[in-house]
């Protein structure tokens, strides 16, 4: 009875495990297969055309370091389905600002329609295509415009909040805004440079950043706002310097990010940046030679959206890696790069 006993044991040992590796057979096969179908069904994406520049050394990144913790796995990209802005939102922008005739219409081989209006007193130039918006007074044949007294940085932020609530430019659905920033500006030449009083200064400048749910949208040029206003005594609108972010937004899908790892990984095998700051051009567009550059050391990342310089299929996120850079002579700039925050499995090139 005893030997009975032991064999029947036996056997229930021998069944169990029989009957635990079959489940762990199961379960490896089933996480492989889901895994493969949650990357299957997530569509495709073309990657988004983003500038940049190579480097002749690799950027040192040791600083980065630790510093995505707080950052979300996911994140949605979303379909743009229209233009940034319409034909008939250009004429709308236009009845807004005090422009009542037929406006010129040329046609640029890169960035589609652009819409002109111009007085003795103000000018618009609407580019839908690229979803940019400028105005200005004429100050050169009118200079008195900048006479007289401006109000307190807190009044002028009031009354710049008031005009986006008012839609003088459309801001599309979805939208959240918030100041930036807002300063003093003194005239020089053909550009405005910070000073510390009204006083000293011919207007002020007030600074919009853009947000998708708590995700900021950044500019192709990061130290240059979307929306930036400036405005003059009395509260007249001097200028106005607008990108739409996008168009209309469609559907969206949410995809997984790249991990720091991968991050680190992407820098060390593309030594690229998008762009140079140096500090005696920062208030002025200028040709830089990018190959004397002797070293660059990323600092900062953060996490936001792209927006780009002419329509795209999607509204992608990106790190926004931050840092300095030494060139040749011994000049110090600020440098920065965009890269494509979703993991790269789900780009085209990876079908």
């Amino acid at each position: 009875m005893r030997y009975l006993v032991q064999i029947f044991k036996a056997k229930t040992v021998i069944i169990l495990l029989a009957a635990l590796a079959t489940i762990t057979v199961f379960l490896f096969f089933w996480a492989k297969t889901r895994k493969t179908t949650e990357v299957s069904s997530l569509p495709f994406l073309s990657s988004p055309i983003i500038e940049s520049h190579p480097l002749t050394i690799k950027p040192q990144i040791s600083g980065l370091k630790g510093k995505f913790t707080n950052f979300p796995k996911e994140l949605p990209v979303y379909r743009v389905d229209s233009p940034k802005l319409l034909h008939n939102q250009a004429l709308t922008i236009a009845n807004s600002l005090g422009f009542q005739e037929t406006p010129q219409i040329f046609q640029d081989i890169k960035f589609g329609p652009i819409y002109n209006w111009s007085s003795a007193v103000n000018y618009l130039s609407v580019t839908t295509n690229q979803g940019s918006v400028t105005y200005g007074l004429n100050l050169l044949e009118n200079p008195e415009i900048l006479k007289g007294n401006l109000a307190s940085l807190e009044e002028i932020k009031t009354a710049a909040q008031s005009f986006l609530e008012n839609q003088i430019v459309p801001l599309p659905q979805g939208l959240k805004f918030t100041v930036k920033q807002t300063q003093y500006l003194k005239q020089s030449g053909p550009v405005y440079l910070p000073v510390d009083s009204s006083s000293e200064a011919d207007v002020a400048q007030v600074d919009f950043e853009f947000k998708i749910e708590s995700a900021e949208i950044f500019s192709a040029m990061p130290s240059t706002s979307l929306l930036s206003l400036k405005i003059g005594p009395e509260m007249k609108i001097v200028r106005i310097d607008y990108q739409s972010p996008f168009g209309q937004l469609g559907s969206h899908e949410i995809y997984p990010l790249k991990t720091e790892k991968e991050v680190l990984e992407n820098l060390e095998a593309m030594p690229r940046i998008s762009g140079l700051q140096l500090p005696l051009l920062k208030y002025l567009p200028t040709d830089i030679d990018y190959q004397k550059i002797q070293s660059v050391e990323y600092r900062e990342v953060n996490l936001g959206y792209y927006r780009p310089l002419l329509p795209e299929e999607h509204l992608h996120p990106v790190f926004l890696i931050s840092g300095t850079a030494q060139l040749m002579g011994g000049e110090k700039g600020e440098v920065y790069f965009f890269l494509p925050a979703v993991a790269e499995k789900y780009f085209t090139k990876n079908q």
